[in-house]
């Protein structure tokens, strides 16, 4: 099964226009693996322990993008996650500096006035990108509006890098999935404007929600005859300020109450739920391990801070700055930071 679906996998892509989806994109190498087999360059071989994960790789000096097909999939679905990798390959070899500091974000809690604008925002997103192109620019700039009002927070510079890295790939994504299957393109874009209408949880999940504002920023710009497509290399700005830069600088609409009121319940609901996922995580007494501590991976997609504190709910890699050994650890962890840095921690709970 892993090789059939590698092959169909591969013949999907076959069927893209790499450059013409994003400047100086071009298709490049991608593996799929399961529990013991990895199916690479189109043959199966044993897993290698470096395959973790859905991302993209550096393989043997190359980019690589890889899959964990853990279960039957859409394969026109499978082929455009894939493409999202194999931009983020596109990113790498291109020298892509933009990237965020996946810590720092989760570090760096938005107070309410953020939330609730976080969530004006990602309406205004979603109606410009099913609207014309007049209503999409009036949409977008009311959008800029407000994220200028707050860019200079620390937690949305790093949400608009989110945006820059992994928004644009999953734009790429979805353009990939609209040449090999329209209606599908068209259902992932729904569910995409009907999360950044009702967020729910994913607001204060920064990082997560950033993967949807990037896209639909690309996507909302071109409804208003925007493009905001770049080439990659010698790039220091995030996508925001390519929008920015094109829309008249007018004041920001107001905060409504009715925003303020949902994100503060929505904020109040996840500081509970967080807390208690870390009671429930030491009433099992894990054993702690002193360090000092240089955090060198990680789960970006699945990690929350509590009071400080950095809760890692699969995947946890630490090193030690002396020796350079590895400690690779996972499962849950919870990681107690040195005061005043995102890469260094004084000691972890594991289990």
């Amino acid at each position: 099964m892993l090789q059939t679906t590698y092959y169909e996998v591969a013949n999907r892509l076959e069927r893209i226009d790499f450059p013409s989806i994003w400047p100086g994109f071009s298709s490049g190498s991608f593996a799929l693996y399961q529990e013991k087999l990895a199916c690479l360059s189109g043959q199966l071989v044993p897993r290698p322990p470096e395959f973790l994960g859905n991302t993209s790789i550096l393989w043997q000096g190359s980019p690589l993008a890889i899959w964990n097909l853990e279960q039957e999939m859409d394969l026109d679905q499978l082929a455009s996650y894939l493409v999202h990798e194999l931009f983020h390959a596109h990113q790498l070899a291109s020298g892509e500096t933009r990237f965020p500091q996946d810590i720092r974000l989760a570090l760096s809690p938005a107070p309410l006035p953020s939330l609730a604008s976080r969530l004006q925002e990602g309406r205004l997103l979603a109606q410009a990108a099913s609207a014309g192109p007049e209503a999409a620019r009036a949409h977008l700039t009311d959008f800029c509006a407000l994220r200028r009002q707050r860019q200079e927070r620390p937690e949305c510079l790093q949400e608009c890098l989110v945006e820059t890295v992994e928004g644009t790939a999953e734009f790429v994504g979805l353009q990939a999935l609209l040449t090999l299957s329209p209606e599908k393109y068209q259902r992932e874009l729904d569910r995409y404007r009907a999360l950044l209408q009702q967020p729910g949880p994913l607001l204060t999940d920064a990082r997560r929600m950033a993967y949807y504002t990037g896209a639909l920023t690309l996507l909302s710009a071109r409804r208003a005859g925007l493009d905001l497509r770049h080439p990659l290399p010698g790039q220091s700005q995030p996508l925001f300020s390519f929008l920015n830069r094109l829309l008249p600088s007018v004041p920001p609409p107001p905060l409504s109450s009715e925003a303020l009121e949902e994100a503060a319940a929505l904020a109040e609901r996840e500081d509970r739920t967080h807390h208690q996922a870390v009671a429930r995580f030491l009433e099992q007494t894990p054993p702690y391990r002193a360090g000092p501590f240089r955090i060198c991976g990680y789960d970006p997609m699945n990690q929350f801070a509590v009071d400080g504190k950095l809760f890692c709910t699969h995947f946890l890699a630490l090193q030690d700055p002396n020796t350079g050994s590895i400690l690779s650890l996972p499962g849950q962890s919870l990681l107690i930071l040195t005061p005043g840095s995102a890469e260094l921690a004084e000691g972890v709970y594991h289990r």
